[in-house]
């Protein structure tokens, strides 16, 4: 290149080797980024330790001694034992009253599992307490000084891996309730002997207004194995 001031050509050069570096910067920027995913992906989310989420459910598998279930990830295990023989208690940070319970008991204990009224007779106590003072005033429905403790709402026999699992629906009022009931979605299953009852409680204000979705994921995971 011919110049004519030797102080000008020398910019010129100066300034085109700056650019020279800043483009060599930039390629050697974009290469790092793009050796460094395969090393991420192996470490990050093959571990799972940077808590990538893998589904939008918001449901995380729960591996428990003979039992599996999907619980809400915003759910926590509580120290609370309102039963007998329970294994696992997880319920809502916002609302404790919305809560998962999994027990387990000797099947002989149960016989009539396979029928949904003889098994709610004999595990009324799953469903709250109840013990009312004073009067009542017709409650939904119900005469006056009367309350329905328990209704069944729906029952059947789900079928996985060959194995039966007796379902229920129940709402309940009872003394110790709120929001007007509780919904309970009850799942029992017979494994090596043992009978595994799944009770899912949401309250009635909550399970209108969505948060049913997240008790019948509960309840549509729970397996025995």
């Amino acid at each position: 290149m011919h110049c004519r001031k030797p102080m000008l050509c020398a910019k010129a050069e100066q300034g085109q080797v700056t650019d020279r570096r800043a483009a060599l910067t930039l390629l050697g920027g974009i290469a790092a980024l793009l050796q460094a995913k395969p090393s991420n992906a192996a470490f990050g989310e093959g571990a799972n330790i940077f808590g990538k989420v893998g589904n939008t459910t918001g449901l995380i598998p729960y591996v428990g001694k003979g039992f599996k279930v999907n619980l809400p990830s915003k759910w926590t295990p509580s120290a609370e034992r309102d039963v007998p023989n329970v294994v696992l208690r997880y319920e809502d940070t916002g609302d404790n009253l919305n809560s998962v319970v999994i027990y387990k008991a000797d099947k002989k204990l149960s016989s009539n599992v396979a029928d949904p009224q003889s098994f709610l007779k004999e595990n009324a106590y799953l469903f709250g307490q109840n013990v009312w003072q004073g009067a009542t005033i017709s409650e939904g429905g119900f005469k006056k000084n009367a309350v329905s403790a328990t209704s069944l709402i729906d029952s059947y026999v789900d079928n996985k891996d060959g194995k039966p699992y007796y379902k229920m629906e129940v709402l309940s009022r009872t003394a110790d309730g709120t929001e007007g009931g509780k919904h309970n979605l009850i799942s029992a299953a017979v494994s090596q002997g043992d009978l595994y009852v799944c009770k899912v409680t949401i309250g009635d204000k909550r399970w209108v207004r969505g948060a049913n979705k997240f008790g019948k994921s509960i309840f549509d995971t729970f397996t025995v194995v």
